[in-house]
């Protein structure tokens, strides 16, 4: 049988993320490859680079875009999405906090 990872973001504390031009918090769980976190980005947050690391997660609070080169997507609480490898950023919209459950490897 395989082993099974729990992470009980309750009992983490929240760490200071700094990325590009904005300081986020972050609580993060790790399984082998995978990495579990729960991302808290602050209100009016834009990354100015691209990412290329792909993910998938779930909005939990707030809304943001995710663009891509040739489109931007739109994600509201409760979305879920996924982001292939490749030129993406984040925005937040309506000058709010977002707060992002994320999978991925880093």
């Amino acid at each position: 049988m395989e082993d099974k990872v729990i992470t009980d973001f309750n009992n983490l504390r929240w760490e200071v993320w700094e990325k590009q031009n904005f300081t986020g918090k972050a609580k993060a769980g790790k399984y082998g490859p995978k990495r579990i976190r729960l991302l808290k980005f602050p209100p009016g947050f834009k990354e100015r680079k691209w990412c290329k690391v792909a993910y998938q997660g779930y909005v939990v609070e707030g809304e943001m875009e995710i663009e891509f080169e040739k489109e931007t997507i739109r994600c509201y609480k409760n979305s879920g999405f996924v982001v292939p490898a490749g030129n993406h950023r984040l925005k937040s919209l309506n000058n709010k906090e977002v707060i992002l459950f994320v999978i991925d490897t880093p």
